[in-house]
């Protein structure tokens, strides 16, 4: 599935609440949304939260513990931008792997030096028992 921006997920939300508002002829829950687009909840309320934020939608108290969307202002969604947004957790990862790239760059590089050094420090090891020798 193609990344959408946030614009287009707001979008998709408002119209499956009008959707649901239309068929149920009442307030649609989180779950309702989730299961008409085939979303995961989680994702769903994260949209709706972001969505509350810029006063696109409201989400309502409803019985039994669950929480209603109600569209606010669906004008505010043209004032969202139309570009992909990487998600924190993708940047996160993008970080996490570029520090870790560079640390194992890091000890590689450190481990040549250790590994020239040891083999330069042999070398004149030898080359005074050399001289020595041949000293004698």
């Amino acid at each position: 599935m193609n990344k959408m921006s946030l614009y287009e997920e707001a979008h998709v939300l408002v119209a499956a609440i009008r959707v649901i508002e239309f068929k149920k002829r009442m307030t649609p829950s989180l779950k309702d949304v989730s299961e008409l687009l085939g979303m995961n909840i989680d994702r769903v309320t994260r949209i709706s939260n972001d969505l509350k934020a810029l006063g696109i939608v409201n989400m309502v108290d409803g019985p039994f513990e669950t929480v209603n969307l109600v569209i606010e202002d669906h004008g505010k969604i043209e004032e969202i931008s139309r570009d992909v947004k990487e998600t924190n957790m993708e940047d996160e990862i993008r970080k996490f792997q570029e520090k870790s790239k560079n640390a194992y760059e890091d000890k590689v590089k450190a481990f040549t030096q250790e590994r020239k050094k040891k083999e330069k420090d042999l070398f004149d090891a030898l080359q005074k028992k050399f001289k020595e020798e041949v000293t004698k």
